[in-house]
């Protein structure tokens, strides 16, 4: 069984009673939130380049919590803080398909008969004998036509294994 893990040395943020949390190469940092002063969280450019996700309290006193290089990961960082991601149905939606595509093919491979069709099968008792007065589904109005072996003439080349050639060139027996 193989597993796939996708490791990233981006900071994750998570919100916990009273404070934000941010998780990033084996370090977890705190920022204690108030509950008597609003704070609000934004996304915004950087100077020295990259997003950040910054926490602006009421008396104007700002905090960088994590940098991210694009705007679309902070963005995605900030709404997984606030508890609601638009794409949250797409993890599962995926392992439902891969799960009924790993269950078709299961179905496919083991359980698809592979031998006559029953319906097509013609009857036959127990002892593998149609019974009588059973009837044969092809049709028995025109029997099929024979067609006669096809025979080299004595010009043309012969086939391998013609028994013609055989007893021409067969030696005389002795008188």
């Amino acid at each position: 069984m193989f597993v796939f893990t996708r490791r990233s040395t981006l900071p994750v943020l998570s919100l916990v009673p009273g404070a934000v949390v941010r998780f990033q190469a084996e370090r977890v940092t705190l920022w204690p939130v108030s509950t008597t002063q609003a704070t609000m969280l934004t996304v915004e450019s950087l100077p020295a380049g990259g997003y950040g996700v910054l926490a602006k309290t009421e008396e104007g006193h700002t905090t960088l919590l994590a940098h991210y290089p694009s705007r679309r990961t902070a963005r995605h960082q900030l709404r997984r803080l606030a508890g609601g991601s638009p794409g949250r149905w797409r993890r599962p939606l995926g392992g439902a398909a891969l799960a009924a595509l790993l269950l078709f093919l299961v179905w496919f491979l083991f359980f698809v008969p592979s031998g006559p069709l029953p319906d097509r099968a013609p009857p036959s008792g127990p002892t593998g004998r149609p019974p009588v007065g059973a009837t044969d589904p092809a049709p028995t109005s025109v029997p099929p036509a024979l067609v006669p072996p096809a025979v080299p003439s004595d010009d043309g080349p012969a086939f391998v294994d013609d028994p013609v050639e055989r007893v021409r060139e067969a030696p005389a027996a002795p008188e």
